[in-house]
């Protein structure tokens, strides 16, 4: 059964699409709208999914490449599909929205000194998308609050649960006020809204691509809303460049970088936080904890979180 929500519960639905071209820029987008709005959106998208030749679900490398669900299919018979789906999200209107970050040498660079959970560009659009979008919607003075919903993204889900309550003191209070819980994870095999915004970042990935912008006009099937569009902006100025060597300068902060250490702080850190308790450096472990904290407390953390949220 579908759970039932105000009819003015907005809910913000992102995908991400990632190129591994030129600067290997990571996209996200998706839309935002009512609740109501999406449930019927969603008995659209499944009609229209089963209508003519019937698809189980949209994913844009498959219909691309012409596999999986669009197995046989011919390049016309695809582009037929994917415009019928592009006319049930212009039909709807729900307001299109976007970031982007390079992957590139500054990212590399970043990703050598930061914490291993923290090196994730998905984590850093994930993050700026929540920032961007619920400050868009308090400065409309929009009262109600906002669910953000994701594909579900396992590498990073841990660390939103951890960071986002840290990360969201440098949102105002109006916006932060709007922000209905921590982000929910789905399917995007089964949540039509995620399907809608794959669509949307595939295109704004492939525009980028071959134009070197995403608003470089093209004859593509990008459901923009042309009246009704938020450019999150480009993160590629948070990037740590500046900040070399912080992980250096906070003793404990490096050794961070294994998988099974990180995953062990990050069960600790719940742990310890809960507990109001931060231990004394009388191990290796607590040593990377304290340094973990002492990096979220420090400039160089809060400059970053600056530059994702705005100023």
């Amino acid at each position: 059964m579908r759970e039932q929500k105000p009819s003015t519960f907005l809910q913000a639905v992102t995908d991400d699409s990632g190129s591994d071209k030129g600067d290997r820029r990571l996209f996200m987008a998706g839309f935002i709208s009512t609740a109501d709005n999406w449930a019927l959106f969603s008995d659209a998208w499944a009609a229209e999914l089963r209508a003519e030749k019937p698809i189980s679900y949209l994913k844009m490398r498959e219909a691309n490449s012409r596999d999986g669900e669009f197995d046989g299919w011919t390049q016309a018979e695809v582009r037929e599909k994917l415009a019928r789906l592009k006319a049930v999200i212009d039909y709807f209107e729900p307001m299109s929205f976007h970031n982007s970050m390079s992957r590139s040498a500054d990212w590399e660079g970043f990703r050598a000194i930061a914490p291993r959970g923290l090196g994730n560009a998905h984590l850093s659009c994930t993050f700026g998308i929540v920032s961007s979008v619920s400050r868009f919607v308090a400065s409309q003075k929009y009262p109600n609050k906002i669910e953000f919903i994701f594909d579900t993204q396992a590498e990073i889900e841990d660390e939103v649960d951890l960071f986002l309550g840290t990360m969201a003191e440098s949102v105002p209070e109006e916006a932060r006020a709007l922000i209905a819980r921590k982000p929910r994870y789905e399917d995007d095999k089964t949540f039509a809204p995620l399907q809608a915004a794959d669509m949307l970042a595939w295109h704004l990935r492939r525009r980028h691509e071959d134009h070197g912008s995403w608003m470089n006009e093209s004859d593509d099937l990008a459901p923009i809303n042309s009246s009704a569009h938020l450019d999150c902006g480009d993160l590629d100025t948070v990037l740590a460049s500046t900040y070399a060597g912080v992980a250096e300068r906070m003793n404990g902060v490096g050794g961070l970088k294994s998988k099974g250490e990180w995953q062990r702080i990050k069960k600790d850190a719940r742990r310890l936080q809960a507990a109001g308790y931060v231990p004394p450096a009388s191990s290796s472990r607590e040593v990377h904890f304290r340094a973990l904290m002492r990096w979220q407390r420090g400039r160089s953390f809060k400059n970053w979180l600056r530059g994702l949220f705005g100023r």
